[in-house]
């Protein structure tokens, strides 16, 4: 299955945006708060999307980056990382079983 990257970024528009409902202006500070999806890679046979996903601490004045994977079928999410180190620019093992 061959995913472009325009679907793999509305697949994150419908992950991150569902449900949410915007009132008012939309300013800097509803910028800096939005999560960040960078370096998405498909994996090799298409099911499933590995990403950094960056949050800001609003009260710590910074952002942290982990690591999360997306079923492509069902847009069903996982958080792979959580520590205070950034993890970034992903990658799939050739048989698709490990990042």
């Amino acid at each position: 299955m061959m995913i472009s990257r325009m679907g793999i970024s509305l697949l994150f528009i419908g992950i991150f945006v569902s449900g949410a409902a915007v009132a008012g202006t939309f300013t800097a500070d509803h910028l800096v708060r939005l999560d960040r999806v960078g370096s998405p890679i498909l994996s090799p046979h298409g099911g499933k999307v590995v990403y950094s996903l960056r949050k800001t601490d609003m009260d710590a004045n910074k952002g942290r980056t982990d690591l999360w994977w997306t079923n492509v079928s069902d847009g069903q999410t996982h958080r792979l990382t959580s520590h205070k180190a950034n993890d970034t620019d992903p990658g799939w093992s050739p048989d698709g079983k490990h990042v």
